[in-house]
């Protein structure tokens, strides 16, 4: 049977660091609430705001040291992540501009009363509809990535924001 580390005992705070990538989002800072060292395995309850969950003990952070390393590591990736959304959206903002460019003096969307004779626009050919389909695909999976990137932002400072008002 195996014994539970000094530094966790009941009443603790501690980080929970379930997943090694911090994408997983596998972290979230409780207080220990009950030990269960009856199996092989010995198995941590941690209680917070949403509820109590169970974990195992190589799961948990209790000491200062290792709590702060973690704290800069996530510093680390949330300077990472908003350097990348910078880019993204500037290169989604780019692709703005060329599709804008690409549809000069011409939209399909406007419906008018006025005789075409009197608009001043083209139909766009085939090949640059087949151009302006493949940067609409673009710029929905930068869409899609800029919206996993702001999530991951968003988790990264509650978890941070955590940390600092419980440990």
């Amino acid at each position: 049977r195996r014994t539970v580390k000094s530094n966790i005992e009941i009443g603790r705070a501690c980080i929970v660091k379930e997943r090694t990538k911090l994408k997983d989002r596998g972290s979230y800072v409780g207080v220990i609430v009950d030990i269960d060292a009856s199996v092989d395995d010995t198995t941590i309850y941690v209680m917070n705001d949403n509820g109590v969950f169970s974990t195992k003990e190589h799961c948990i952070i209790t000491d200062p040291i290792y709590i702060g390393n973690f704290y800069d590591e996530l510093k680390e990736e949330l300077v990472r992540l908003k350097r990348i959304t910078r880019k993204l959206l500037k290169s989604m903002e780019d692709a703005g501009n060329l599709f804008i460019r690409f549809c000069y003096k011409w939209d399909d969307y406007v419906n008018t009363n006025i005789l075409s004779k009197y608009l001043d626009f083209e139909i766009p050919s085939k090949e640059r509809l087949e151009q302006l389909k493949k940067l609409t695909a673009i710029q929905e999976n930068k869409k899609n990535l800029l919206s996993k990137y702001e999530s991951q932002i968003y988790y990264i400072e509650d978890l941070m924001q955590d940390i600092e008002m419980h440990l």
